[in-house]
């Protein structure tokens, strides 16, 4: 079964507290990385533009050897990882409006 857009915002509604004054209006909120494919597919086909944060552990991450575009590598550490979740790590994903402003 392919997803809409309304039974995405309708089924992951975002809380009401806290996320009415973002940046970028929320759209769905906690979706399980397993939809990630059908949500982008919904809101491509409505010609929406979103930007996806993704959600899960972040300690997991520290120490863990990453790369860069011009193929060097660094050592990810815990100020870096505390900032943002990796999507090999995410569980679950929220999706802004990113046409609002």
């Amino acid at each position: 079964m392919t997803l809409t857009v309304e039974q995405i915002e309708t089924t992951f509604a975002a809380p009401a507290e806290g996320l009415a004054d973002s940046y970028y209006p929320v759209l769905a909120y906690w979706i399980p990385i397993e939809k990630l494919e059908e949500v982008r597919a919904a809101y491509r086909a409505t010609d929406t533009t979103i930007r996806i944060r993704y959600r899960g552990p972040r300690t997991v991450s520290v120490g863990r050897e990453m790369s860069r575009p011009d193929k060097t590598t660094y050592t990810r550490s815990y100020h870096r990882a505390m900032q943002d979740c990796l999507i090999a790590d995410a569980t679950h994903f929220t999706v802004y409006d990113y046409t609002a402003r």
